[in-house]
């Protein structure tokens, strides 16, 4: 792999505009190098989507950095990414289309978490007398969408500048379809003072108004956090969960009390949900929590939770386990986590961690055990969990949610009003599997009407070929509410 030459060291470099596999860095001594990265679609799943270590322009400012290392090694986030330097790339009309939809990208993003984007010559110093400016405005009665371009921009998506304006903007309602225009308005009014988009860097800030679209929680979810909440600063302060330690003495069943609880992980209006049991934990004996916490503070639980993925396996430096992949096999076909189409080890890596955070996993129970016994639960425990299981679910619109673990059908049962099973059998690499597996559908009594579910027992079953088994639930899984 190309070295960077003979004698350097590890250094803090600024991180440009990745443009299919090219990326512009501007190193400390203010030098700026065009390289090819050898996995960019894993890369683009975090450059400016506000997960990357940002280095301050000024006060307010901030720009994505990241650590070159001499032997052509880009870390991200403690991510290594291979990288080569190149001559850049000519500045076609295809290399600017896609640079207008990484624009698209960025500013919708930035947008979204409450930010605007700001689009300038890269470098460590900011310019006041060329960027292009995309954020949400907010008045009393409405949101604007707002691009403004210093010096005025001359395009078909641009109406015509008046004489004498330094700079020029637009702005229109909120709405996703003003929202699809961002990029082509930024890229037409880059393009007047770049010779290539390579030449920009992206810099956020925080947008006084906030977030657009504004997040209107629901009172079920509002509620979930309010109980994790509880049992977060009850476990820091006391170092045991005392719903834990009450769930074990009125189901006869130990759960720990002296771990974190698992409520869910990844996106609570999530399309798809998969639902777990409780987490599986090793049986701990201690009295109490013992040691560190793992997490400063509530508000580092709900987000780790929320990016479990990333966090674990994009920042972390744990290593996917067999089953994780499997859970990535099986949910490629349902058509709602966005996998990138890159069999490289990085690729896959990056699609693991998009099924776990693209995705909603709740646990019917949130405190740990090595087994949940399908008779541990009597019906009047069960119902407080049930409850709020089905509330959260219900809570957003959803296209699947899907019931895992065989021990669902005795546990749910006096809350099934209907059902539909399948057997089958599926297809191996060397033929077809002698056991036959199964997939059911169901319509479970909740809150005087009824919610539909897929149940699939054998998820977690060793040795199943999981890419047919997520292929054959999907194609079985339908709404049995649609039906009666």
């Amino acid at each position: 792999m190309p070295q960077f030459g003979p004698g350097d060291e590890s250094e803090t470099v600024l991180l440009g505009c990745l443009v299919n596999e090219h990326l512009r860095l501007w190193r400390s001594d203010g030098r700026a190098e065009c390289v090819r990265v050898l996995h960019p679609q894993a890369l683009s799943s975090v450059l400016a989507r506000g997960l990357v270590p940002r280095a301050a322009l000024e006060s307010t400012q901030f720009r994505e950095v990241g650590r070159l290392d001499p032997a052509g090694v880009l870390f991200v986030n403690r991510r290594p990414f291979a990288v080569a330097v190149c001559d850049e790339p000519d500045a076609s009309e295809g290399l600017w289309a896609a640079a207008a939809e990484v624009f698209q990208q960025a500013a919708a993003d930035a947008i979204a978490r409450g930010e605007y984007l700001l689009v300038e010559r890269g470098g460590w110093q900011g310019e006041s007398d060329r960027y292009v400016l995309a954020r949400a405005q907010r008045t009393p009665d409405e949101w604007f969408l707002h691009v403004e371009s210093v010096p005025p921009p001359h395009g078909p998506s641009w109406p015509e500048p008046a004489d004498g304006h330094l700079g020029w903007g637009v702005a229109a309602p909120a709405e996703p379809e003003t929202l699809a225009a961002l990029g082509s308005l930024i890229g037409e009014a880059v393009s007047m003072w770049a010779q290539s988009p390579l030449d920009v860097a992206f810099t956020f800030a925080k947008q006084p108004d906030g977030a657009w679209p504004p997040v209107e929680t629901p009172a079920a979810i509002e509620n979930l956090l309010g109980d994790m909440r509880a049992d977060i600063e009850e476990l820091h302060s006391k170092r045991k969960l005392s719903r834990a330690v009450d769930l074990s003495k009125r189901s006869g069943t130990r759960f720990n009390h002296n771990t974190y609880p698992v409520f869910f992980y990844g996106d609570l209006g999530s399309r798809l949900v998969l639902v777990q049991a409780n987490p599986q934990q090793a049986k701990n004996d201690a009295a109490k929590y013992v040691g560190d916490f793992e997490y400063a503070d509530f508000d580092d639980y709900l987000e780790r939770h929320r990016r479990f993925g990333f966090y674990r396996w994009e920042l972390g430096h744990d290593v996917p386990s067999p089953f994780d992949y499997k859970q990535m096999r099986f949910l490629r076909h349902w058509g709602i986590v966005d996998l990138v189409d890159d069999e490289s080890s990085d690729g896959q890596r990056t699609n693991v961690v998009r099924s776990v955070d693209q995705i909603l996993q709740l646990e019917l129970i949130p405190y740990g055990s090595p087994k949940l016994p399908a008779d541990a639960l009597p019906i009047d425990v069960l119902a407080s969990h049930y409850g709020r299981l089905l509330r959260v679910i219900t809570a957003y619109p959803r296209d699947y949610v899907i019931l895992c673990g065989t021990v669902f059908d005795p546990l749910l049962e006096l809350y099934v009003l209907q059902r539909e099973d399948h057997r089958f059998r599926l297809p191996t690499s060397t033929g077809t599997s002698r056991v036959e597996y199964r997939f059911s559908n169901l319509l479970l009594d909740f809150d005087g009407g009824s919610v539909a579910v897929g149940l699939a027992p054998n998820f977690s079953s060793p040795g199943i070929p999981m890419d047919a088994y997520g292929e054959k639930c999907h194609e079985l899984y339908r709404d049995l509410s649609q039906s009666t």
